[in-house]
């Protein structure tokens, strides 16, 4: 079961997303919640490889706010026998392993697990992340009075509740509501944050996970003449949509805005595996927002959109009776 847990350091790196005005003046208040920012988690291994988590941190707080669960990149990202919650309580911030098997996740059939590990920070002592803004090492644990007895899997579990706190001392690009922010790295296309609050609620995110690359085929002259550049350009993307609507998770394809499909996000024990996309008059409206600002593919119109089929794949098509 721990096969896939090693026992090298971990290193991890938290790469924070935009916040509204709204969740910035509660940060600079010093409100606890607020101390915590959302984004991405990278999580390195000792022997290179590399774990990547969403934490979709809320910008609306209250007694009830339930544990945000620390979302894997891809779909088959999770370590397999955990899942870990981050919440605000009383000041301080829980992070919580909890068992869980593969096999009950796959299948959908309930499951109830204790937890395996349990570490606190006080977040209330950062009265102004602006006084941290720029040190580089996470705040330091209160303790646990959980841990795990595994010593490998431990390892992987304070990284990452390291990784999540380092947050606390880091600043971010604040977002006026319907303002837009792209991302970009190297020229790619990173991820679109929305402020949406106005109509959604709250922050609307694509975070691109995969990139359909095709050769440009673009000539370029030279002073043998032209030959034909085998560089790789993208006529498509694929992302993961987060919206502040809860339970509202789903992926996003397009090479143009006019051509976007939304996938909903379904449990596997939902039948079949291979779902068909929102027609439009069922968009949830985050996305609608989203799908306003789409930046095309730079090799958008080498690509044709698929027909949208009458029925799934898998399934059967039913002929109409002869008589």
């Amino acid at each position: 079961m721990l096969d896939s847990f090693l026992s090298n350091p971990y290193r991890t790196e938290f790469s924070p997303w935009p916040v509204s005005e709204h969740y910035a003046t509660e940060r600079a208040g010093g409100v606890p919640e607020a101390m915590l920012l959302p984004g991405e988690l990278t999580v390195h291994r000792g022997d290179g490889a590399k774990m990547s988590y969403y934490l979709d941190w809320p910008e609306e707080f209250n007694e009830y706010t339930r544990a945000i669960t620390l979302r894997p990149r891809t779909k088959n990202g999770y370590p397999q026998d955990f899942m870990f919650t981050v919440a605000v309580r009383d000041g301080q911030a829980v992070f919580t392993a909890t068992a869980l098997s593969f096999w009950e996740q796959r299948d959908g059939r309930p499951y109830d697990r204790e937890p395996i590990a349990r570490g606190y920070v006080d977040v209330a002592s950062y009265e102004s992340c602006e006084e941290y803004a720029g040190i580089s090492a996470a705040p330091t644990l209160i303790g646990w009075d959980i841990a795990d007895p595994y010593p490998a899997r431990m390892a992987l579990i304070r990284a990452l509740c390291e990784g999540v706190a380092s947050s606390i001392t880091m600043g971010t690009q604040i977002l006026a509501d319907g303002q837009v922010q792209v991302d970009h790295k190297d020229g790619d296309l990173l991820a679109l944050h929305v402020n949406a609050i106005s109509t959604v609620g709250g922050m609307v995110r694509a975070l691109i996970i995969e990139q359909d690359r095709v050769p440009s085929g673009v000539s370029t002259g030279t002073t043998t003449g032209a030959s034909e550049r085998a560089d790789l350009q993208t006529r498509a993307y694929y992302a993961n949509v987060l919206s502040p609507v809860p339970g509202e998770f789903g992926n996003l394809v397009w090479s143009r805005s006019e051509d976007a499909e939304y996938y909903p996000y379904r449990p596997t024990r939902h039948k079949p595996i291979f779902h068909a996309p929102s027609p439009p008059q069922k968009l949830p409206l985050a996305v609608q927002v989203l799908m306003e600002h789409l930046p095309a593919a730079p090799l958008a119109a080498t690509r044709t959109a698929p027909k949208r089929r009458p029925y799934l794949p898998g399934q059967v098509r039913i002929s109409s009776p002869r008589h």
